[in-house]
């Protein structure tokens, strides 16, 4: 691996702890409770007579997956 590819893959590491480190204090849970409930988690973002608010929503939706992508712990190999 190129000293370049290592760099990279040691800032993507620390910003994955640092999603983690925000978002996993108390105050930080409160926040993505109500994310998720703002950002369309756990209901449709359909809208059939509105395209331009269901595609709002959906970009709502995808930044909420974001976060919740970055705050997961890397896995280990299948044994």
């Amino acid at each position: 691996m190129s000293q370049r590819d290592e760099e990279v893959v040691k800032r993507s590491q620390q910003l994955k702890a640092d999603y983690r480190a925000v978002f996993s204090s108390a105050a930080g849970v409160r926040v993505l409770e109500d994310l998720s409930r703002r950002c369309f988690v756990r209901t449709t973002t359909f809208q059939d007579f509105d395209t331009n608010a269901m595609v709002n929503r959906e970009g709502k939706r995808s930044v909420f997956l974001h976060i919740q992508t970055m705050m997961e712990k890397k896995k280990g190999p299948k044994r």
